[in-house]
């Protein structure tokens, strides 16, 4: 007893949220708990593939679980959050839902995203060409990448893994990309045949 109260005493041990399962009451449940011991303060946000389908899917799409999860990620601090990993998501609904809890331009603001099997592609979204990514780690899986596009707004990335990309015709979108982000240190190009 005297550990758990420790424990919940250090909002540092809370630091990454992970909603990882269905159903939607549960994970607003566990949101609920994280941001209280956390104090808000949560750097880390982690989707799995199964909740993410549930309240952002286009398939199995579940109103009622999004608002559930949407009205405990209101209390979050967004301010700090700077990693978020995204799984089969509508990247229309979840636009919608970040502009609901407050976290418009969600993709500039994080310093790390893992994203995948997003159809439209990455960035969902594009903005004035003076508004630029945070990004220093970005992972992308079965979903298309803007290089063209990135590579204007990018600068800052460490790392970056592309997984079972389509295929491309032209390498120079990608190697604009590359020249653009000086401060690389690990690159993974794995393109569709």
């Amino acid at each position: 007893n005297h550990w758990r109260s420790v424990a919940l005493s250090m909002p540092s041990l809370w630091h990454t949220l992970s909603l990882t399962k269905s159903p939607p009451n549960k994970a607003a449940a566990k949101a609920r708990a994280w941001i209280k011991r956390s104090r808000g303060n949560i750097p880390n946000l982690v989707f799995g593939q199964s909740l993410a389908t549930a309240i952002f899917g286009t398939m199995s799409y579940n109103p009622q679980g999004r608002q559930l999860v949407t009205d405990e990620l209101k209390r979050l601090e967004w301010a700090k959050v700077q990693s978020m990993t995204l799984p089969s998501i509508d990247p229309e609904l979840f636009v919608e839902t970040m502009l609901d809890v407050g976290f418009e331009k969600y993709e500039r603001r994080m310093r790390r995203l893992d994203l995948s099997n997003i159809s439209c592609g990455f960035p969902v979204t594009r903005s004035e060409p003076e508004e630029t990514f945070q990004l220093q780690s970005l992972k992308l899986d079965s979903m298309p990448c803007h290089f063209d596009y990135l590579s204007t707004q990018t600068g800052n990335l460490v790392s970056i893994e592309i997984r079972n990309h389509p295929r491309i015709m032209n390498y120079e979108e990608v190697r604009q990309l590359l020249l653009a982000n000086t401060l690389l240190e690990e690159v993974t190009l794995i393109f569709n045949a």
